[in-house]
């Protein structure tokens, strides 16, 4: 079309569908039979153009009678003084010859970009032995194996490297628990319902009773998103985002697969307090004052319940601690005992229920943060509960 009439076609945009191409309302001297085949090679839909260029070709020639068009053989010379149809046949072939040639030189460039003197002598030899062996399948890049081994070795250094990291804050951890271990001297004291529990008293905590027990040792804070993540490799928190809160939303069987594998790396012997246990140490041990709750007859001084909590889950050792420096035995998160619960403070008990002691951030009334309140957990041990964490003990 352009070689034609010297102007670029109309875009496809600005084209009707169902209306041809016409070159003779440009060149009226252009012969009919031309013109549609020049107009059909460029319809709107592909599948009414020609389909290849032999085809254009063969219909060009059928156009235009005894002129027969070739790509191969220059066209004969025009005679001296040639009619309007033999000039506009010879302006077509120089097109179409010019155009091939073009085609050809961008397929070239796209194929085989601008390349490095180099890159060329490379490019040549490739192409001349795909040539030999008639392949004609794409090239792709070829990876240098050393660039292969080197690649995957730092992968694997970078495996180590993350390895590395987690038993170095592993053994932190380990470390951290080890050293937060309060001694508790063994004594005596009366548990239950005792003179500071007030009016506050429930059923099971009647009537108060001497427990003896022996000398031990107890976390100073509930075990955190981050010791258990160390440990365990993930956190089951709600609240994913404190590192240092209490790991809470912790099965009971989740608790003793931790403290199974704690154990394992650190040598020690970890367990859960029971609930005797976990009572002298609310209370403040052999230097007990007789508060109420953990630390204090004041509530919001030792205790995270709703009344102050927002209704989350805080970081440990944000408020003040007991009378033997440990944190957050009322409120913040509810704790699992080593022992199932008994209305009569025996340690061991048929019910299948877990003890659990201290309340939560979740908690109704300060009465369930008192040092004596006494709950039972009658769901699966595999059960997870979004306000129950625990702490850990040794003896």
């Amino acid at each position: 079309y352009f070689c034609v009439t010297g102007q670029h076609p109309p875009k496809l945009q600005d084209r009707n569908l169902g209306v041809e191409v016409t070159v003779s309302n440009i060149i009226s001297s252009l012969p009919k039979a031309i013109d549609q085949v020049i107009g059909k090679a460029m319809a709107i839909r592909p599948q009414d153009r020609t389909q290849t260029v032999i085809e254009f070709l063969d219909e060009m020639n059928k156009a235009c009678g005894e002129k027969k068009i070739t790509i191969i053989d220059p066209p004969p010379p025009p005679p001296p003084q040639p009619s309007s149809t033999s000039k506009w046949i010879y302006y077509l072939l120089g097109g179409i010859a010019l155009a091939i040639t073009v085609g050809v030189l961008i397929s070239k460039n796209k194929r085989y970009p601008v390349q490095n003197e180099s890159e060329k002598t490379t490019q040549t030899d490739q192409s001349t032995q795909i040539t030999k062996n008639q392949d004609t399948t794409p090239l792709v890049p070829v990876q240098n194996e050393d660039t292969i081994i080197t690649e995957t070795d730092k992968l694997i250094e970078l495996e180590h490297l993350k390895e590395s990291m987690r038993l170095t804050l592993q053994k932190r951890i380990i470390s951290e628990i080890s050293s937060n271990m309060v001694r508790v001297e063994g004594g005596s004291f009366m548990m239950g319902c005792t003179d500071e529990q007030g009016q506050d008293c429930e059923s099971d905590e009647y009537p108060a009773q001497e427990k003896e027990v022996r000398t031990f040792y107890i976390s100073k804070h509930e075990v955190t998103q981050r010791q258990y993540k160390a440990i365990m490799g993930m956190t089951p928190n709600r609240y994913k985002t404190c590192d240092l809160c209490s790991v809470e939303n912790v099965s009971w069987n989740e608790a003793q697969e931790f403290i199974k594998k704690l154990n394992k790396l650190s040598g020690e012997s970890y367990r859960l307090p029971n609930s005797v246990e976990w009572e002298y140490a609310a209370r403040g041990g052999n230097r007990s004052k007789r508060y109420k709750y953990s630390g204090s007859n004041k509530i919001d001084k030792v205790a995270w319940y709703s009344g102050n909590s927002r209704f989350k889950v805080h970081s440990v050792g944000e408020l003040n601690p007991n009378e033997l420096g440990i944190y957050d035995m009322s409120g913040n998160v509810c704790e699992w005992c080593s022992n199932l619960y008994s209305s009569d403070y025996i340690v061991s008990s048929s019910r299948d229920s877990f003890e659990i002691r201290g309340g939560s951030w979740y908690s109704e009334t300060a009465n369930e943060c008192r040092v004596a309140d006494r709950d039972a957990y009658d769901g699966d041990p595999y059960d997870r509960v979004h306000i129950i964490g625990f702490r850990l003990c040794r003896t």
